[in-house]
C-alpha cells in the first residue's frame, strides 16, 4: 500500500508554570466577519495550550478589539509585561512599521507596562506542514477522483477513501464558536478568549525531480513545544502522482496575498518548493494582488502534465481575497486556509518564548 506520508503532531505545547508575561496575538483583520471569527478560534487553542497565562486577541485594523483596547484593558488590570506575536505569515509594512508604532504610542500611554514585539510566524516548516495538511484534506474532493486507500494524513488523523474522509471533520474556519469574552469577567472588546478544551516552479520554469525527501526537522522551544516540521521521506512511487493509482498527475497551486516586492514574492516560491518537497507533486505559485495569478498557474501545471490541480492557500484565515481567487478559479478544487491548527499553536508559543528568553536573561 502506498502512502503520502503527512507531518506527524509531535507533541503539545507544556504549559509555562508559575505565569509569566501575557500573551497579545495580533492578527490583520478584515470587513468579513470569517476572518475575525477564524483567528478567535485559533486564538482559543492558543490559549488553551498555557491555561496559566493570559492571552488577548488583538487586530490591527477593520476588526474589534484593537491592539491599543487591548494594551489598555491590560494596563488597567495591573498587568506589568507582555509579549506582542504578530500573526502574520510576511515581514512587511503591518509588522515593520505600523505595529511597532502602536507599540511605541501604548508604552508612552502605559509605562509601567513592557511591550516587546515578537517575530512574524514567517514561512515556518511547522506552517507549511500545516498547509499540507489543508492539501490532503483537499484530495477527497477532486472531481472524479477515488483517492486510494493508502493515502493518510496522520496530521488530520484520518484516511481518505473513494468516499471522502473517515470520520467527522471540522473545517479550518468553523472550528467550535469562541466567545472573545473573557475569563475573570473582562469585557469583550478586552480581547480576552475563552479557551476551547515533484517539482516546484519557482519562476514558473521547468520542473524539477519528483520525489525529494523532506527532512525531518525537531526542536524544542523554551517552553518545551515540539517543532513542527515537513517530516518523512515521500517516495517517488507517491500514490498521487502515480500513473493508474486514481490521482494520477496531481498538481497544486500554492496562492498568496502577492506584493510589489520581488522578494516578498520569492518568499512565497519557497513555501511551494517545500510543499512540492513533502509531497512530491508539481507546484507553481499566484497571488491575489499581482501577477501572475491563478489562471496562469493553472495553465502551467496543466502545460507540466498535471491533469487536476488543487489550489493551496498560503492565508490563515478566509475574507476578500481568497474569495477573489475562489472566483478567479470557480472549477478549481481549493483546499482550506489554515485556521485553527496545532502547527500555529506551537509556532506562536515558539515566538513568544523566544520574545520572553532575553527578558529571562536579563532579569537572572
Amino acid at each position: 500500500m502506498t502512502r503520502l506520508l503527512a507531518p506527524s503532531r509531535g507533541t503539545s505545547p507544556v504549559p509555562r508554570r508559575g505565569g509569566g508575561p501575557a500573551l497579545i496575538a495580533v492578527a490583520h483583520g478584515s470587513r468579513d466577519p470569517r476572518s475575525a471569527a477564524t483567528m478567535a478560534a485559533a486564538v482559543a487553542d492558543i490559549a488553551a495550550a498555557r491555561p496559566d497565562l493570559t492571552v488577548r486577541l488583538a487586530f490591527l485594523d477593520l476588526s474589534a478589539p484593537s491592539v491599543d483596547q487591548v494594551v489598555d484593558d491590560l494596563a488597567a488590570r495591573g498587568h506589568t509585561d507582555a509579549i506582542v506575536v504578530p500573526l502574520l505569515l510576511g515581514s512587511a509594512f503591518h509588522a515593520r512599521v505600523d505595529l511597532p508604532a502602536l507599540l511605541d504610542q501604548a508604552r508612552h500611554r502605559h509605562p509601567q507596562l513592557q511591550l516587546t514585539q515578537a517575530d512574524v510566524l514567517g514561512a515556518d516548516p511547522r506552517l507549511i506542514a500545516a498547509l499540507h495538511d489543508r492539501v490532503i484534506e483537499a484530495f477527497a474532493d477532486l472531481p472524479g477522483s477515488a483517492t486510494p486507500a493508502g493515502v493518510v494524513s496522520a496530521a488530520a488523523g484520518k484516511t481518505m477513501n473513494a468516499v471522502g474522509p473517515t470520520g467527522p471533520t471540522t473545517p479550518a474556519g468553523a472550528a467550535t464558536p469562541v466567545s472573545v469574552g473573557a475569563p475573570a469577567g473582562a469585557a469583550t472588546a478586552s480581547g480576552a478568549i475563552t479557551p476551547t478544551n515533484a517539482a516546484t516552479s519557482t519562476s514558473l520554469g521547468a520542473p524539477a525531480n519528483v520525489g525529494t525527501s523532506a527532512t525531518a526537522e525537531t526542536s524544542a522551544t523554551a517552553g518545551g513545544a515540539s517543532s513542527w516540521a515537513l517530516s518523512g521521506t515521500v517516495s517517488r512511487a507517491v500514490a498521487l502522482n502515480t500513473p493508474g493509482r486514481g490521482i494520477e498527475a496531481l498538481g497544486i497551486v500554492v496562492a498568496a496575498v502577492g506584493s510589489r516586492s520581488a522578494d516578498a514574492n520569492l518568499r512565497t516560491a519557497a513555501v511551494a518548493r517545500r510543499l512540492s518537497e513533502s509531497t512530491g507533486l508539481r507546484t507553481e505559485i499566484c497571488f491575489a494582488t499581482v501577477e501572475p495569478g491563478i489562471s496562469a498557474a493553472v495553465e502551467r501545471l496543466r502545460a507540466r502534465g498535471a491533469r487536476r490541480v488543487v489550489v493551496a492557500p498560503w492565508f490563515l484565515a478566509p475574507g476578500l481575497l481568497t474569495d477573489r481567487l475562489h472566483a478567479a478559479a470557480p472549477d478549481i478544487v481549493h483546499a482550506d486556509i489554515i485556521g485553527a491548527h496545532p502547527a500555529l499553536t506551537d509556532v506562536v508559543w515558539a515566538r513568544y518564548d523566544s520574545a520572553t528568553a532575553p527578558e529571562l536573561e536579563l532579569s537572572a
